[in-house]
């Protein structure tokens, strides 16, 4: 039996609200005229995909210690230890400043182990489960050498 459109959008299929977060360039709601908001899920990989993109000291008004130092690695040589330091670097990242996130694995992949992606680059895939919710996510976050 195929659901009513009222049944899709009735009030016993509304998902509990854990966390929500802004867009990062405060689009508005196209209905309500309010700003618009990301949540649960999509709300911390937001948050740790502008962690990893935001370098130490970007933010003046904001506590100047929030972000990472990747920006700085991926110029090094593509080594075993560069890569060991990435890894550690974008651990304690997420521990210090996602604290609605669990960390579970880091990934990072570079150069020829991408594939098509492209030589000069590396993906950094974050796998973490959220505190409230029992659900495994992952974002991936590219990072280009420009020369």
């Amino acid at each position: 039996m195929a659901l009513a459109r009222a049944d899709k959008y009735s009030p016993n299929d509304i998902q509990v609200t854990y966390y929500t977060d802004f867009t990062p360039n405060l689009d508005l709601n196209p209905i309500t005229k309010l700003l618009a908001t990301v949540n649960n899920e999509d709300a911390v990989k937001q948050s740790i995909y502008l962690l990893m993109r935001t370098m130490i000291g970007e933010r003046p008004i904001d506590n100047v210690n929030v972000g990472s130092i990747i920006e700085n690695l991926i110029f090094e040589l593509d080594d075993p230890i560069t890569m060991g330091t990435l890894e550690t670097t974008i651990r304690q990242t997420i521990q210090n400043h996602e604290p609605r996130a669990t960390l579970l694995d880091v990934q990072v992949a570079s150069g020829e182990t991408i594939g098509a992606v492209g030589r000069n680059q590396v993906a950094i895939t974050i796998i973490f489960s959220l505190n409230n919710v029992n659900t495994v996510s992952s974002v991936t976050v590219f990072f280009k050498r420009v020369r």
